[in-house]
């Protein structure tokens, strides 16, 4: 691990969640780390989509099926907008509007495992967890950039 990502991975809210996705970054400097951890971002969002296109190939209860497309849905906003708009924002230096992009994804993954009422459990608990712990680790280091 270089000492640029060990710098930067101890101002964010999760050290090893940061050094994670971005040990092995060729990143020379923070603004480049920021973009690897919004691709990091951006498959862990990927995969998320896949799990659910799994279990959706499975399902048979409507209510489940209903929030699984809900959660469909917002993975697909998240990398339709949030991602691509982060990314665009952080190349041209405008970081207010990458944080808040960013820090909308922690929102809507969150509000994904809301839709899950009842006795209906979110199967993708542990990776919406995974999600929203990335998206804050880049608003922090988005925080840092110069």
């Amino acid at each position: 691990m270089n000492d640029l990502v060990t710098r930067i991975c101890r101002k964010t809210p999760n050290f090893y969640v940061c050094v994670t996705i971005l040990n092995g970054s060729p990143a020379r400097d923070v603004k480049s780390l920021a973009l690897s951890a919004i691709n990091a971002l951006k498959a862990k969002v990927t995969n998320a989509q896949k799990v659910v296109n799994t279990i959706l190939g499975k399902s048979k209860e409507p209510g489940f099926v209903q929030s699984l497309k809900n959660c469909q849905n917002k993975y697909h906003f998240i990398q339709a907008n949030n991602i691509v708009q982060a990314y665009a924002e952080v190349q041209i230096r405008d970081f207010v509007p990458a944080e808040d992009a960013i820090g909308d994804v922690a929102n809507k993954v969150g509000a994904c495992d809301g839709g899950f009422t009842g006795k209906l459990k979110s199967p993708l608990a542990f990776i919406n967890k995974e999600i929203q712990d990335i998206a804050r680790v880049i608003v922090a280091i988005i925080g840092q950039i110069n």
